[in-house]
């Protein structure tokens, strides 16, 4: 029998958590997240500079010629092969073949965890601190409300 009310496994009212699990849960949940958003750019770097382009072989091939030689290999039809080179791989990259100007020197890799990543993240989390899944993701999901709700309160002002 339980003893907050309902015959059924989960009916009935549901627990007030403390704002500390709130928090130990919450931030285990963000902590996950981040890591495989960290893993998903990382991934997606490699595959966009190593597999993509070889952008990362010539600018290896920069780094391999000394430091004191390097303006005047810069000078040299070696450093401009180099180059024309370079601007073909960032026109390739930024997929801008047509365009007659520069292609610009700052690319932006765009990621995401993969499809399931938050699931695996709540049934983790679910089994290290014990809890039900669905108790995780409410708890994961009061947090992220306080995440939001104190930046707002920071940009409005208050305190």
């Amino acid at each position: 029998m339980t003893h907050h009310g309902g015959a059924r496994r989960g009916a009935g009212r549901p627990r007030k958590w403390r704002f500390d699990d709130v928090l130990k849960v919450g931030q285990a949940c963000e902590v996950a997240w981040r890591d495989a958003v960290a893993n998903a750019f990382e991934a997606e770097k490699v595959r966009f500079f190593r597999t993509e382009s070889d952008i990362q072989s010539l600018w290896d091939a920069a780094q391999r010629v000394p430091v004191s030689q390097r303006l005047q290999w810069y000078d040299d039809d070696e450093g401009e092969t180099h180059r024309a080179d370079i601007e073909t791989e960032l026109h390739a990259l930024n997929e801008t073949p047509d365009n007659p100007d520069p292609p610009p020197r700052i690319t932006r890799i765009m990621t995401r965890p993969p499809r399931g990543t938050r699931r695996r993240i709540i049934a983790e989390i679910a089994e290290r601190f014990g809890l039900p899944e669905s108790v995780v993701d409410n708890l994961w999901q009061a947090y992220r409300r306080f995440e939001r709700e104190l930046s707002e309160s920071q940009d409005s002002g208050e305190t």
